[in-house]
């Protein structure tokens, strides 16, 4: 499967709302805090992921995962920090770059602020959107390759595991088998022997088939676990594809506002050259909502994401191997994000009503 060259996210070819009501848009945008749930969703679910894949390997648990699981998950590592330090997307991340609410404020206050500037800075937000929406697209794409990489491997590790405990012949050939026979057989043959040695030499083989024998059962054993611990990586791979698709909403609602902020402000442009002051604030609340998604990057994820690289690369056992305090760091990390969203959701809330 080859990655399409582009995602149609453009705001252009979104529905715009025939009406605007500017009064309801800051309610609107607290709407998308709980997007940034499934952004967190994403590094959460990889964590879980990778903290299963590197669990010390154990006789009742053996280990399962193959380097190339590891070095795949190494780069879908580096491409989600990389989606969520917002690389190639500039709006809002440079001193120099004004953003629409500034330019929307200076609008007749500060001489040489033109309707210009203001379609300048909302077209370079809508632009970052678009490049941000493609990031996250390929995110989905690198995760989906993996699973079916994963399902291709587990298959036939599994078929080979079968075969192993299940091909070894018949009782007339088989040492498996002849364990299985009853006592009296075999004290019939021990009755016939006319040495000693004869007896000794019986005794050895049947037990070498009752080792042989369990051996068989230990094998059916391995891949029974084998086959539940591919099915729970299974799993995990299929979720986080499922909230990569789901994190790429924040970019999607995003453009999708700002294609009704552009037409409103083409009405308002043609009606007055005022800008009112609710609508100001509202585009406001935009703002802060693409600045909450840097500072939940900030401040926990891209932490995260470094213990997660690390617990890669880890031999078990080290302090940031399995078992140790990266594993369990991921885990608070990502909940002390969403206490962080729930509390900015709580304060956008708030000052919507």
């Amino acid at each position: 499967m080859t990655p399409p060259s582009s995602l149609a996210l453009s705001p252009m070819g979104l529905e715009l709302s025939s009406e605007l009501e500017i009064r309801n848009l800051g309610k609107t945008f607290s709407s998308l805090l709980q997007v940034l749930e499934a952004v967190v969703a994403v590094v959460a679910t990889l964590g879980e992921l990778v903290a299963t894949m590197t669990a010390p390997p154990t006789d009742v648990q053996p280990r399962v995962y193959p380097r190339s699981l590891f070095s795949h998950l190494r780069t879908f590592t580096w491409s989600l920090r990389n989606t969520l330090r917002h690389r190639d997307v500039t709006y809002l991340e440079h001193h120099n770059v004004t953003s629409l609410g500034q330019a929307l404020a200076a609008l007749g206050k500060t001489p040489g602020t033109t309707w210009a500037d203001v379609t300048a800075a909302l077209s370079a937000w809508q632009e970052s959107m678009l490049r941000l929406g493609e990031h996250w697209y390929m995110l989905v794409w690198e995760a989906e390759e993996i699973l079916g990489a994963w399902e291709d491997k587990a298959t036939a590790q599994a078929r080979d595991l079968r075969d192993r405990a299940a091909g070894r012949g018949t009782a007339g050939d088989n040492p498996v088998a002849a364990a299985q026979q009853p006592p009296e057989a075999l004290a019939k043959e021990e009755e016939a022997s006319s040495t000693v040695a004869e007896h000794d030499a019986q005794v050895a083989a049947a037990t070498k088939a009752r080792e042989q024998a369990e051996g068989a059962t230990s094998q059916a054993e391995v891949a029974t676990r084998w086959g539940e611990q591919a099915e729970v990586a299974r799993r995990l791979l299929w979720r986080l594809g499922a909230t990569c698709g789901k994190a790429r909403d924040l970019p999607i609602e995003l453009s999708h506002h700002l294609g009704n902020i552009k037409a409103t402000l083409e009405r308002t442009r043609e009606a007055s050259p005022d800008v009112p002051e609710d609508f100001v604030a509202a585009v406001a609340e935009a703002e802060r909502l693409w600045g909450a998604s840097a500072h939940l990057t900030r401040r926990h994820l891209l932490g995260a994401l470094g213990d997660i690289h690390r617990l890669l690369v880890s031999q078990p056992g080290g302090p940031s191997g399995p078992g140790g305090p990266g594993v369990h760091a991921v885990a608070e990390r990502c909940q002390k994000a969403i206490e962080d969203i729930l509390r900015l959701l709580w304060r956008v809330t708030a000052s919507g009503s």
